[in-house]
Formats: structure tokens, C-alpha cells, sequence
């Protein structure tokens, strides 16, 4: 019986887990978009976002906070060159605004998720 507890609770943990690394990934695609698309539409970014971002890591260790930050940055990298530097169409503002939100609730889910 101990035994079977202590794996539905170790289940539980590596759920817990995986759900955060899939915010951590989103996270970092909505960071990526949001930002080559504010450099398109010449939109000064707040630094909101990543305050919080930096913010709610900090309720984990060092090594976790740095290897969020890369991956951040990594996107964001991958999403410049995607984007390139094409004009500031109202689909590129559709999908600015569209990233804005989604990062938010990510964010949200995020400290949710890491406060427990």
C-alpha cells in the first residue's frame, strides 16, 4: 500500500513537471513572437513581461532560472528570423496582440503552478 502511494506521488510530481516544462515552452514561443513582431511594428516592448518572467523563476533554483532565460532567448532568436523584417500588417498586430495575451496567461499559469 506504501508502496503504491509513493508511486501515484511520484506520478503526480512528474505531471507537475511536465506540465511546467510545456508552459516553460510556450513561454518562450509567445516571448519570441511577441517580440519579433513588436520590432516589426517599430512597438517599444514593456519590460513587464519579463520582470515577472524573471520574477516568478526566482521561486526555483539558479540552474532552472538560467536554462528558462536561454530557451527564452533562443526562441526569440528563431522567431526574428522567421519573421524577418517584413511590414506591420494587421495580421502581424493580430498575432502581436494574440502572443501578448497568450504569454500573460501563461505567466499566470506559471507562478500558479510553481507557488504550489
Amino acid at each position: 500500500m506504501l508502496a503504491a502511494a509513493a508511486a501515484l506521488m511520484i506520478t503526480s510530481v512528474q505531471a507537475q513537471d511536465a506540465a511546467i516544462e510545456d508552459l516553460i515552452r510556450s513561454i518562450a514561443h509567445s516571448q519570441g513572437v511577441l517580440s519579433a513582431t513588436q520590432a516589426i511594428c517599430d512597438v517599444t516592448p514593456p519590460a513587464s513581461d519579463r520582470h515577472r518572467l524573471t520574477n516568478i523563476l526566482m521561486k526555483r533554483d539558479g540552474k532552472f532560472m538560467a536554462r528558462v532565460l536561454i530557451q527564452v532567448r533562443d526562441q526569440t532568436e528563431v522567431q526574428y528570423k522567421l519573421f524577418g523584417s517584413g511590414p506591420c500588417t494587421q495580421q502581424v498586430v493580430v498575432l502581436m496582440r494574440g502572443s501578448a495575451n497568450m504569454l500573460k496567461d501563461d505567466l499566470d499559469e506559471l507562478e500558479r503552478r510553481l507557488s504550489r
